[in-house]
């Protein structure tokens, strides 16, 4: 189990040095000297999704971050993030987000609930979490308030 498990975390670091490249299964499938299939099954029972989909919600996710972040055209950004048009960019960015790339940047708030941060199965080797009470405090800003069904919760 442990052996799966350093193995998938190879294969995360290798997606998030690369995010911005190509990243090729087979290329992975080579790091790891697993096969194809094993190597996708590892990765789904321990990630909840396929490589090929963690990539893409993660080239995304980069995408999104840069259109709020910075002034770079869509079009730089389709092709930093290493898609083959800006069409396709456009389309898997609409499918995931409900907009396309222009009105996503466009909007007076920033979207998170679709974004898909790195996922680390390691973390819980570097962090011990505590759940105290602290103690009461004033603190000012702006309220704001987010609704979000359990089941659009990723499992």
């Amino acid at each position: 189990m442990m052996m799966k498990k350093a193995i998938i975390i190879s294969v995360l670091e290798q997606i998030e040095k690369n995010l911005e490249e190509r990243i090729d299964i087979e290329k992975l499938v080579v790091i790891t000297g697993y096969s194809r299939r094993s190597l996708q099954d590892f990765f789904k029972e321990k990630c909840g999704v396929s490589i090929g989909k963690y990539i893409r919600q993660r080239k995304l996710s980069r995408s999104a971050t840069l259109l709020k972040l910075t002034s770079q055209s869509v079009t730089d950004i389709a092709f930093r993030m290493g898609f083959d048009s800006v069409q396709s960019y456009s389309r898997e960015f609409k499918k995931t987000f409900g907009v396309n790339p222009n009105n996503y940047r466009k909007a007076d708030f920033w979207d998170l609930r679709n974004l898909r941060p790195p996922y680390w199965l390691d973390c819980d080797e570097h962090y011990q979490f505590e759940i105290c009470q602290l103690t009461s405090k004033e603190i000012f800003g702006f309220q704001t308030s987010h609704q979000i069904a359990t089941n659009d919760l990723p499992k």
